[in-house]
């Protein structure tokens, strides 16, 4: 037969209760802010992503992402990639910071005007805080809703594979590791000038840059500083930013 003991005993009764530090557990706090991202973020799942894309079809999408350097770095670059012409450009922002890519964005809203919409009709990033106010973007100035904001599902890169793999030539000339806060936004652009300008089998040996120029014309290349390189002259290594 076993028996169970339950035992009780308070500190008066333990000698040695004193002699050890112990840390009190904080109530926890909500996080007001966080609530109100998951919330909006709701409607915007990755499976809500799929379920829009297979429901509406032959829409442009992009996909968003950060490219950062050394850990100590302050900046990053954030990249935009075309899916259908693997087309990716960048802009230097704050690391971390949602409000500079929500500028961006504005920015290139005010240049494009109306046509932005009808380029960006579908977007789709990961929950790094530097996108949590990113679906603000959907709504024009009368708060119609103008395009679609997706969010990835957590720790899975595969979501955005096109936005990944384009990764893949930014570190053919900036290494993990190498600090990106020297750079300017001329210095992105070059990059992705080189980049775009590469000869892709998958595109039956065409760039990326001729794609997506046949597609969406120059008033988009214009606005994004991207220029085309000569396929002889495109360079894909760090010696590109060295002056």
């Amino acid at each position: 037969m076993v028996v169970n003991h339950k035992l009780s005993a308070s500190p008066n009764d333990l000698p040695r209760y004193v002699r050890f530090n112990r840390s009190l557990k904080k109530p926890e706090s909500v996080d007001i802010n966080k609530a109100v991202n998951i919330a909006n973020k709701f409607n915007r799942t990755f499976d809500r992503y799929l379920e829009y894309t297979k429901t509406f079809c032959n829409l442009n999408c992009f996909e968003y992402d950060s490219v950062v350097g050394s850990l100590k770095d302050r900046k990053a670059i954030l990249t935009i990639t075309h899916t259908g012409a693997n087309f990716q450009f960048g802009f230097i922002i704050d690391r971390g910071n949602p409000e500079f890519v929500i500028k961006i964005m504005k920015s290139l809203k005010e240049k494009l005007g109306d046509e932005f919409y009808d380029i960006f009709e579908v977007n789709l990033s990961d929950n790094g805080t530097e996108f949590n106010h990113l679906w603000n973007i959907e709504f024009d100035e009368n708060g119609v809703q103008r395009c679609r904001y997706f969010y990835t599902r957590p720790y899975t890169a595969c979501d955005k594979s096109e936005c990944e793999r384009n990764h893949e030539f930014i570190r053919y000339i900036l290494p993990k590791g190498v600090s990106l806060d020297r750079l300017t936004q001329e210095d992105v652009n070059l990059i992705f000038s080189h980049i775009n300008s590469y000869i892709r089998k998958c595109l039956r040996n065409k760039t990326t840059y001729e794609v997506f120029i046949k597609k969406f014309g120059c008033n988009l290349v214009k606005a994004i500083g991207i220029t085309s390189i000569k396929p002889q002259d495109v360079i894909l290594k760090p010696k590109l930013l060295r002056k």
